[in-house]
Formats: C-alpha cells, sequence, structure tokens
C-alpha cells in the first residue's frame, strides 16, 4: 500500500476587496490533488518569462546539451 505525504499548502489571501481570489486550475491529479496559480500581476510577470524562455531556447544555438558525465 502506498502512503502519499501530507501535501503543501499554501495559504491563498483574497487579492480584491470583494473577498474573492481569482485562480487557474493548472493541473488535477485528482479530486484530492490538484494545483493552483493565483491569477494577477505576478502572474502576468509569470507568463512573460515563459513566452522570453520559450523564445529563447527555441533558437538552437541557445541550448545547452551537457555531457551527461558531468552533469
Amino acid at each position: 500500500m502506498q502512503v502519499k505525504e501530507t501535501p503543501k499548502v499554501e495559504q491563498l489571501r483574497a487579492t480584491s476587496g470583494d473577498g474573492l481570489i481569482e485562480i487557474l486550475v493548472s493541473s488535477v491529479c485528482d479530486p484530492f490533488e490538484f494545483y493552483v496559480q493565483i491569477v494577477g500581476v505576478c502572474s502576468v510577470q509569470l507568463d512573460k518569462l515563459v513566452e522570453d524562455m520559450t523564445t529563447f531556447y527555441e533558437q538552437e544555438n541557445n541550448r545547452i546539451k551537457p555531457d551527461p558525465e558531468k552533469v
């Protein structure tokens, strides 16, 4: 029998005056294990970072191929 770890939980705080938190469900493993991202200013910054990284790594000369012996 596999025993699951106690999940790590982040305290969510309202991001607006109405007491609501806008979130995006990013992954669902099962009804008891799911992951969300808070939507807001920080999520826009994260989206921009992901976009910039994708653009950067789409260029072949920016991809590093490490030597497996040194990893």
